[in-house]
């Protein structure tokens, strides 16, 4: 029993030292758990090379709130200080097919999302079933890759925040999964649980508020808002074109 505890908590190297230098990315386990629904589970994070912090990860916590779209979200830190808003809102009255996403975080931080080209996202323009692009308009492209029922793709693109891509292979029955970067290190994890349970969220995607909590648990390698940013667009998406 000594010998699993040690090796647990053992401190890792990485493999490519060209890409991630010891001196600022040792690889530490890092063990979350998280109680929910009176359901336990462990996430497995590797340290963090934009913090450099070996012992610390976060939770933050949301759900939809009641508003006009039913689109709209307020995320808090779970243990912490930290809270984060968004909401849809509607350019044009006459058009209620474009909205864009303003995403509001900490040290008054704040961005809009908008589909391909666009300042905004437009549903006729959303396909289903096709790769697309969301951007921020501050540089960061979430690409999405469908593959049907098989595990899809999303990748948060290198830019002038972030310096490499992460990639986030979403469950194909529902809105969890890892989130890493290009080396394989776990960086963040998403979950979703629809009356405290995730076989739930995993079979049926609620569109009314405050039924789904959704959970980000991150090193912080990637900015909260952008995680956020992230998740709610697949949010979002999903009410559209379900799985």
């Amino acid at each position: 029993m000594g010998n699993i505890i040690e090796d647990r908590w053992r401190l890792r190297r990485p493999t490519d030292q060209r890409v991630i230098p010891i001196t600022t990315c040792v690889l530490l386990v890092l063990m979350m758990t998280i109680v929910t629904g009176g359901a336990l589970s462990v996430e497995i994070l590797d340290a963090s090379c934009r913090t450099n912090s070996s012992t610390t990860s976060r939770t933050f916590s949301f759900e939809r709130q009641i508003s006009w779209l039913k689109q709209d979200f307020l995320v808090r830190e779970i243990g912490g200080p930290d809270q984060l808003q968004v909401r849809s809102l509607f350019n044009d009255p006459q058009n209620l097919q474009a909205f864009r996403i303003l995403v509001s975080g900490p040290q008054k931080r704040e961005f809009s999302i908008g589909l391909e080209l666009e300042p905004t996202i437009n549903k006729e323009l959303e396909w289903c079933g096709y790769k697309q692009t969301y951007r921020t308009s501050d540089g960061i492209d979430y690409d999405i890759d469908p593959r049907g029922w098989l595990t899809d793709r999303w990748t948060i693109k290198r830019g002038p925040i972030l310096a490499e891509d992460y990639e986030w292979k979403r469950n194909p029955m529902g809105l969890a999964g890892p989130i890493k970067d290009q080396q394989g290190r776990h960086v963040a994890h998403f979950h979703a649980r629809t009356w405290g349970h995730q076989w739930i969220a995993m079979s049926w995607h609620s569109k009314s508020p405050h039924t789904t909590t959704y959970t980000i648990v991150t090193n912080d390698e990637i900015p909260i808002e952008y995680l956020v940013g992230l998740f709610t667009v697949a949010i979002i998406r999903m009410d559209k074109c379900g799985r």
